[in-house]
């Protein structure tokens, strides 16, 4: 086994400037390192895959793999890689820019205690496909046309083919414990609300870009 991770930053407008922000993903992709050729069709994957769940106003910036996890002394970048273009999802109400549909999926191996562990995926995706007050505050269940778009993302990202050589990948937590089935991913039924790291308020950047 190999673990390997993968980030997909994006931007949106919020509190009169951009946030960045990212949804990271570790992977079993067999065995050895991968190389950047393997990391771009993984990265292209799911950048694919989190566009068709992302609003217009959702734009798409950087994709960085690296690994394999759990050796300093080896893990490293493996690939930056920069992406232009918004997302695509056909929204009609837009929400809260915090707020975010939660896809989870249940791992093979329950906590110490015996109970069950999950992965969850907090996708801040800045609209949704209706336009219905109560779902768009959370006060009521999602549609059925964002669930059936969050879902389709769920059966996507767990499995992912690297045409090179024909590895498949095997979406696992940030630990390594894999997922229970493939396609168990499901969509929670009501919005949830995940704080941006810097809340609107980044640290100051000179013209370059580097903190200051």
């Amino acid at each position: 086994m190999a673990l390997h991770s993968f980030s997909i930053d994006k931007d949106v407008s919020f509190r009169g400037g951009k946030e960045r922000y990212s949804n990271v993903y570790t992977y079993d992709t067999g065995t050895g390192p991968l190389n950047s050729s393997e990391a771009e069709i993984i990265l292209d994957q799911l950048v694919a895959a989190e566009r068709k769940v992302h609003a217009p106003a959702v734009t798409f910036k950087q994709g960085r793999a690296w690994g394999p996890l759990g050796n300093p002394a080896t893990s490293a970048t493996i690939l930056l890689k920069d992406y232009a273009g918004a997302g695509t999802f056909p929204s009609s109400g837009l929400i809260y820019r915090e707020s975010c549909v939660v896809v989870a999926w249940e791992c093979a191996r329950n906590s110490a205690t015996g109970k069950k562990v999950y992965l969850r995926k907090y996708l801040r995706c800045a609209a949704l496909d209706s336009g219905d007050p109560l779902e768009m505050t959370g006060e009521a269940p999602l549609g059925s046309g964002t669930i059936a778009a969050f879902k389709a993302y769920a059966d996507k990202v767990d499995v992912l083919t690297n045409t090179i050589g024909s590895n498949i990948n095997l979406l696992r937590s940030p630990s390594g414990n894999p997922i229970r089935d493939a396609d168990n991913g499901r969509v929670l039924p009501y919005l949830h609300s995940r704080q941006f790291r810097f809340n609107g308020k980044r640290p100051p950047r000179n013209a370059s870009g580097t903190p200051v």
